[in-house]
């Protein structure tokens, strides 16, 4: 049954992101960690990856527009705050599929060294 394929997707996304929400935002009980925080403990001090897991920035999450794109990135405003981010297209592979300008993209972005990626 199609509906069912397309409610399982739905329960899919739902779930992802509700544990993306809770990885990006949430301390755990044990030590207080956030999950970077987590990460880049389990990797140790003397990673090279640390300091720019502890870095990674605060999701910036919800509705864009679409506002165009060049070779390297893809030029969205986040509709709630006005704010524009330059997202890299390293990050979003389906950016041949974005045409219109003011399309809405319900997505969620962050900041890691130095690029806005999905």
């Amino acid at each position: 049954n199609k509906q069912k394929s397309v409610d399982k997707d739905r329960e899919a996304l739902l779930f992802y992101d509700v544990m993306d929400n809770f990885m990006n935002t949430s301390s755990t009980s044990l030590l207080a960690m956030t999950g970077k925080e987590w990460a880049a403990e389990l990797l140790g001090e003397n990673h090279p990856l640390y300091k720019d897991i502890i870095n990674i920035s605060p999701k910036v999450k919800g509705f864009f527009l679409y506002k165009g794109q060049d070779k390297n990135n893809i030029f969205i405003e986040h509709i709630a705050s006005k704010r524009k981010f330059e997202m890299t297209k390293k990050s979003f592979e389906h950016y041949n599929d974005l045409k219109k300008i003011d399309t809405i993209l319900l997505i969620g972005i962050v900041k890691w060294r130095g690029e806005w990626w999905f």
